[in-house]
């Protein structure tokens, strides 16, 4: 059976699935009643500046979208805009946020469906949430000519379910066609008093406030950016697709929070669970809140369905850069679909629904109101990082063609961010308790991502690992009882067997950790060399050494160890070695220089650190014990590989000898998980 041909899509579909995208989960379930509640029908105001700064935003979005229509999204205009690093960091934060997004949706699925708390709620929750979260997700395996038409789908629903609730509560549709009669739910009073406060520095307090949590109004525009390669041209339909979204998205809004608010009274709607419901049984009785319900649940799932495209699409290009694991970019032979990046995205996304759904176990806030705060408060980061990219580029690129040029791009992304944080400070000014200990929590998460970045780094780039492990390596010094415990360091011993008096490479001697055990044990009358790719981590090993008088130690800095054994170091008996062979650039070549270095039954032991947090893995050699074998087998050993848990990470022990001699063979890269030698 030939495969269906991936269709480029147009701007109809476009233009649907960034409404499925913009008008998500909140934005009826959550925004229009939170509004209301802080400024009551004042909140008109807040909605009217919020679709302003969005067609602002949104145009910002869409002459960078223009300018870089590549399906790397704003991950890409990040790259471009302000180097590997930053864009790293703008790609770890989309990757919190979208994942957020998602989970968020799912929460806010389970609490308009089972609106009721206890422990069979939390349970029935969980599993509703699991399996739409793995029915997502598998939507997106399936590849894109299926989620398009997933998604456009929701789009449709949710331009139905809006007109829905807006055209009935304007117009008595069941007294026009019962009696012919024009009347209307909608009454006027409800909007008296328009300001709930007299004061006029509360009103804009509380305006600024409302305008913050209500901004994810102009959020979902970067998960479209995503769908620049599969879009036909890209440089225009984006764009003019996402101006069109957001023109009619705050139409619908503006004309929903006012028919709302026109059907139900202030405290009614600023609090009920089910808004929908209860509008649709006043306009249409027992079918439209039927009918409503069933919609708005639907609209919420439709606003999680686009994150797992783009998602695994965000992690395909980051592995692609080399700033996430090479398994992140496998494709899919039959779907076409990056296969291995959504099957961690689900995994993450799992993790990040239960964590918001712990708030409920704990007896905490309401877990959507905690992870809609913190979606805000991560997504802020990231729109004021793309949003100022326009204007680093008009000042670094004028000439630049770009086929979306939006207004005021030198200085109106700067007032934004400035009005923006000022709706910010507001929000932390009126509820400080909540919203700082919201911030505290997305700071945790934004900084985590400069170990994972260091640490992808290290794995790809041997000169940012040399220069990387010389800036470490006192750090190194001060915490190797933590990183190299003493009972690792026994563990190795034990596997090389009887050393005494033989002569012992130490592939990588790192601060020295190994080296001074191993210098003792192999007297009387054996000798150690000890080699590193950093000079600063060679320096503290043979200062230890020399302070201990064992002479017997050799200690060499290589520049080139990512690559080779260093060409002075003699045959040897034993080879042992921590956390270096994962850095390798060409493991294959190091292995057969080893293997040339020892006898027949010579003893070798190999000790790397995987799976970080008990989920982020190391080289992808790493990945299997079936894998470590063929490649050590294929180099003359033969090896068996055990695995204990540490503290952060897992140990992998690779022991055993060299069972006969091979000739070294040029590979173009170490095997990856199914290849063969």
């Amino acid at each position: 059976m030939v495969d269906a041909p991936i269709k480029k899509i147009g701007i109809v579909a476009i233009f649907l699935i960034s409404m499925a995208a913009i008008l998500g989960a909140s934005d009826f379930y959550y925004l229009a009643g939170m509004s209301a509640k802080h400024m009551g029908a004042a909140a008109i105001i807040a909605w009217l500046i919020l679709a302003l700064f969005a067609f602002l935003v949104g145009m910002y979005f869409a002459e960078l979208i223009s300018m870089f229509p590549t399906g790397g999204g704003i991950y890409e205009i990040a790259k471009e805009t302000y180097g590997r690093f930053s864009s790293f960091m703008v790609a770890w934060l989309i990757w919190i946020v979208g994942n957020f997004s998602m989970a968020l949706a799912i929460v806010a699925a389970v609490e308009y469906l089972l609106p009721y708390q206890g422990t069979a709620y939390v349970i029935v929750g969980i599993l509703f949430g699991i399996f739409w979260i793995v029915a997502l997700n598998y939507m997106a395996f399936r590849g894109l000519n299926i989620s398009t038409i997933m998604i456009a789908t929701f789009g449709v629903l949710t331009l139905g379910v809006c007109l829905m609730t807006i055209i009935p509560s304007l117009i008595n549709i069941p007294a026009l066609f019962s009696s012919g009669t024009i009347d209307t739910f909608f009454s006027v009073d409800h909007f008296i008093p328009f300001f709930e406060s007299t004061s006029i520095e509360g009103n804009i307090l509380f305006l600024s406030m409302t305008i913050f949590l209500i901004s994810e109004l102009w959020f979902g525009f970067e998960s479209v950016s995503f769908l620049a390669n599969d879009t036909k041209n890209p440089e225009k339909t984006l764009p003019n697709a996402l101006m069109i979204t957001i023109g009619i998205v705050t139409l619908l809004l503006l004309a929903y929070f006012i028919a709302s608010l026109g059907v139900l009274p202030l405290e009614i709607f600023a609090s009920a669970s089910v808004p929908f419901g209860l509008i649709g049984k006043i306009t249409m009785g027992p079918f439209g809140e039927k009918a409503l319900v069933l919609g708005t649940y639907l609209i919420i799932l439709g606003g999680a369905a686009l994150w797992p495209v783009t998602g695994a699409r965000l992690l395909k290009h980051m592995a692609d850069d080399k700033l996430f694991v090479k398994q992140g970019a496998e494709i899919h032979k039959k779907t076409k679909t990056p296969y291995k990046a959504i099957m961690f995205q689900t995994i993450a996304i799992i993790a990040f629904f239960l964590l918001l759904m712990r708030e409920f176990i704990l007896g905490y806030k309401d877990p959507y109101e905690v992870g809609h705060a913190l979606y805000l408060f991560l997504n802020m980061m990231v729109l004021f990082v793309t949003i100022f990219a326009v204007t680093v580029w008009r000042f670094k690129d004028p000439p630049r063609e770009r086929p979306f040029k939006a207004p005021l791009g030198k200085v109106g992304p700067s007032l934004i961010i400035i009005i923006y944080v000022f709706c910010f400070c507001a929000w932390l000014y009126l509820d400080w308790l909540f919203a700082i200990s919201i911030v505290k929590k997305g700071l945790v998460l934004m900084f985590v991502g400069i170990p994972l970045y260091l640490l992808v780094e290290t794995h790809f780039d041997k000169y940012f690992i040399v220069k990387t492990n010389d800036t470490l390596a006192f750090l190194a010094f001060f915490i190797e009882k933590f990183t190299l415990p003493q009972k690792i360091i026994d563990s190795i011993v034990f596997l090389l067997g009887d050393i005494k008096g033989k002569k012992l490479l130490e592939y990588g001697c790192g601060v020295g950790t190994l080296t001074e055990d191993l210098a003792v044990r192999i007297l009387p009358g054996g000798e150690l060399y000890a080699t590193d790719l950093s000079k600063k981590r060679a320096r503290i090993t043979e200062r230890r050494i020399k302070d201990k008088g064992h002479f017997h130690v050799h200690v060499i800095h290589d520049e080139e160890h990512a690559t080779r054994v260093h060409p002075d170091v003699p045959n040897v008996d034993v080879i042992a070695s921590v956390n270096m062979v994962g850095y390798v650039q060409e493991v294959d070549k190091v292995l057969f220089e080893l293997n040339r270095l020892l006898p027949i039954n010579g003893k070798i032991c190999v000790v790397e650190n995987d799976k970080y947090f008990k989920l982020i893995p190391n080289v992808h050699w790493l990945s299997k014990d079936d894998y470590i074998i063929e490649l050590f087998s294929n180099a003359g050993f033969k090896v068996e590989v055990t695995r204990t848990q540490g503290l952060l990470w897992e140990y992998v022990f690779i022991y055993g000898e060299k069972v006969k001699e091979v000739k070294p063979v040029k590979m173009d890269k170490p095997p990856a998980p199914g290849d063969t030698i």
